[in-house]
């Protein structure tokens, strides 16, 4: 009663306005959000389908496709989740054309968005669940509504649902714990995501935590996991994916521990995505190391005037990540000729790490 209630009065508010996504609820990551999130509704029936409200969100829908997030020089997951709007209204509301156009553009950007692996490249273990949801609901639309090229993007979600495996840690009274790399998203807590996965992998007949998943996937360029039988270790490459427009943190050196299951070492995060947050993006807030105060590539976070030029390039820095059946090895080259190193070596119930700098 209370969701029929606020979905009406919106509407009612809403019925009249000028498109225009300078203002804050025609931003099309909201208009998205509003058509995913009252599709699912219906779908669930939580709240029974009001033609009125479909026709208004459908203009929205052609509003949207109008102003998919695309941005020059730049990937933006925004996109995908503009796209999972329009293909489950389409779909609820059989309009062809868009079935057929949102359904191509989603498999095109999951060939640009995600790896082999089934790892998205933004750099975040978080919105690596989000993401994966959103594959989870266009999979299940496309199948209901048979939708032919869904065929496709199973793989993709396969993948995608192992990916998520991979990070997943579950202590002695199985409870499940998730190593937060980079931003996490304020759309669904992980506590949520997890127990929604939870339901994914019986569905698809999989096992959680399943070390089969792990074994192809340990040499992955950007994540990397050095495991016993007490303990695991995460680290990520900041290297491989940067920092142009993604959700990822300055994580060089920076690691993850989890101990039969539980966080020992953790990353907290980022508050939220205002500008005075943005010290939680820096080497300072991780475990990592810090000199004179700063992280050792910490500026090529900064959007100033010198990355804009060119001149903070991370792809021009040398770091290394040296991997080990029981150590990992992180060593940075800097202009000046100093090096630091960082070893891991991953003991029965110890860890070992050694710093060194020249």
């Amino acid at each position: 009663k209370y969701i029929n209630s606020v979905i009406n009065d919106w509407f009612v508010i809403y019925q009249n306005s000028h498109y225009d996504n300078n203002k804050i609820q025609w931003y099309p990551y909201n208009i998205s959000e509003r058509i995913s999130n009252y599709v699912l509704l219906c779908e669930l029936k939580i709240v029974k389908k009001n033609k009125f409200f479909t026709e208004h969100l459908r203009s929205q829908m052609y509003f949207l496709s109008e102003n998919i997030e695309f941005y020059k020089n730049k990937n933006s997951n925004h996109a995908l989740n503009n796209a999972r709007a329009i293909f489950l209204l389409s779909c609820i509301n059989n309009e062809k054309i868009f079935k057929i156009f949102s359904i191509n553009l989603i498999l095109f950007l999951c060939k640009k968005f995600i790896d082999k692996d089934g790892f998205f490249i933004f750099g975040s273990s978080h919105y690596q669940l989000i993401f994966t949801k959103w594959l989870v609901e266009i999979y299940y639309f496309g199948k209901k509504y048979k939708v032919k090229q869904i065929v496709i993007l199973k793989k993709y979600l396969d993948n995608s649902l192992q990916a998520c495996n991979y990070f997943i840690q579950q202590n002695s009274q199985k409870k499940l714990a998730f190593p937060l790399f980079g931003n996490i998203s304020p759309d669904f807590t992980p506590e949520f995501l997890l127990n929604y996965l939870k339901t994914q992998y019986k569905k698809n007949n999989l096992s959680l935590n399943s070390k089969k998943f792990n074994k192809n996937i340990n040499d992955n360029k950007e994540w990397i996991k050095l495991e016993n039988n007490f303990q695991t270790i995460f680290f990520r490459n900041p290297l491989v994916t940067g920092f142009e427009f993604n959700h990822a943190h300055s994580d060089f050196f920076h690691f993850v521990n989890f101990y039969k299951g539980n966080p020992i070492f953790i990353d907290i995060g980022r508050k939220n995505y205002l500008k005075n947050n943005l010290d939680y993006l820096f080497s300072e807030a991780h475990n990592s190391i810090i000199i004179n105060k700063n992280g050792i590539f910490d500026r090529h976070i900064k959007k100033n005037f010198f990355s804009k030029i060119g001149i903070f390039d991370l792809k021009k820095e040398n770091y290394k990540v040296i991997r080990n059946k029981n150590k990992i090895v992180f060593k940075a080259l800097l202009k000046n000729k100093s090096v630091i190193t960082r070893t891991f070596i991953l003991q029965n119930k110890g860890l070992k790490i050694e710093n060194e700098f020249k």
